[in-house]
């Protein structure tokens, strides 16, 4: 099933069986547009049986600003072409009308007419999208678990931010991926993902409080290969933790 709703600007799509459970998991994906939700979905789908995804609804939400929205801080244009800008910085104005209007009424509309609570409730994405879902484990104490695919680790002093701050005490399950071409670039910034990425593998593997169940994996490919499916991937791991 696919239901549509707007809130504010924001195109939001659920996505659930026709038995979703009484009691559900939510897990919320940042997009680009809703056909690649779609994509995602199906992908998922097909490798996921249908009691597993009983218990799963994924809320994505598209139509806003890629670069502005989910960068959590001001930082200059690191790829200098004619497509590309600085980013704005607005992660937290994002994140706030996740928490206080999205999330509010998506569950209230799903109660209201699917009599479904949530129980779990979970942050992922690819590229931009998951630095902001990292992000927002350090800003709010809202989600258990996060999809962490190909993220911005490059963003500056990102690291230094993860170290800096204590995560949510409510995360308990974190999956990374990273494609293991992804550092093979002539950009000096961009060529430090693999390294940073392993840096935080290793430092949040590293916590004793809280301590959380950290599953890494490196994908085939550079950064623009076959996005949807690693997306898709994640997620069916975390359906599988999660029962």
């Amino acid at each position: 099933m696919n239901e549509k709703l707007d809130i504010l600007d924001y195109k939001i799509n659920l996505y659930f069986t026709k038995n979703v459970n009484l009691t559900s998991n939510l897990l919320l994906l940042p997009i680009i547009n809703e056909e690649e939700g779609n994509n995602i979905y199906n992908l998922v789908k097909s490798k996921c049986s249908n009691n597993k995804l009983d218990n799963f609804i994924i809320l994505t939400i598209s139509n806003f600003s890629w670069n502005d929205d989910l960068s959590p801080y001001y930082q200059e244009d690191v790829f200098k072409n004619e497509y590309s800008s600085d980013f704005k910085g607005n992660g937290d104005i994002f994140l706030n009308n996740i928490v206080n209007e999205i999330l509010p009424k998506v569950k209230e509309y799903l109660f209201l007419k699917h009599n479904v609570n949530i129980s779990n409730i979970g942050i992922g994405g690819y590229s931009l999208a998951s630095l902001f879902a990292l992000y927002s484990l350090y800003k709010v104490d809202l989600f258990s678990f996060a999809l962490i695919n190909s993220a911005s680790l490059w963003f500056n002093n990102f690291i230094n931010f993860i170290k800096e701050n204590k995560i949510s005490i409510n995360v308990k399950n974190i999956y990374i991926s990273l494609g293991n071409k992804e550092h093979l670039t002539k950009n000096v910034t961009l060529s430090k993902i693999k390294d940073l990425t392993l840096e935080v593998v290793n430092y949040l593997s590293s916590l004793d409080d809280p301590k959380i169940k950290i599953y890494y994996k490196e994908n085939e490919g550079n950064h623009f290969k076959n996005s949807d499916l690693r997306v898709a991937d994640s997620i069916i791991y975390i359906v599988n933790e999660l029962g």
